[in-house]
């Protein structure tokens, strides 16, 4: 019997690529200044947006739906504290207002 792993036949970068761009949630990563650098297809759908590049590099303050202030105090949490998780409303490209769960953690680069 071969003891090698099954996930060892995997490129692991790959297959975490894989997950993040086919989860069924909606995932985004934002940097410091809050701009969007990185949206997976199921963000893109339930924002009604066609493709990443309409989203890429776009400020995520427009995209709560609970009003400016709501969303900076969500993000200020998040570097605050670590994380948030909680419900919130977010804005379409339409401008629709839908709520959903979201769950925000802050990841630090080697250096901090």
């Amino acid at each position: 019997m071969n003891e090698q792993s099954s996930l060892d036949k995997f490129d692991i970068n790959y297959l975490k690529s894989k997950v993040l761009d086919e989860s069924i949630n909606a995932i985004a990563i934002i940097d410091l200044n809050w701009d969007f650098i990185y949206v997976n297809k199921s963000f893109l759908k339930f924002w009604h947006y066609d493709n990443f590049m309409e989203v890429i590099g776009k400020n995520s303050l427009n995209f709560g739906g609970g009003g400016k202030e709501r969303t900076i105090a969500v993000l200020s949490e998040i570097v605050a504290k670590g994380y948030s998780v909680g419900e919130h409303r977010f804005r379409t490209r339409e401008g629709e207002i839908f709520m959903g769960q979201m769950s925000g953690t802050l990841i630090k680069n080697a250096e901090n």
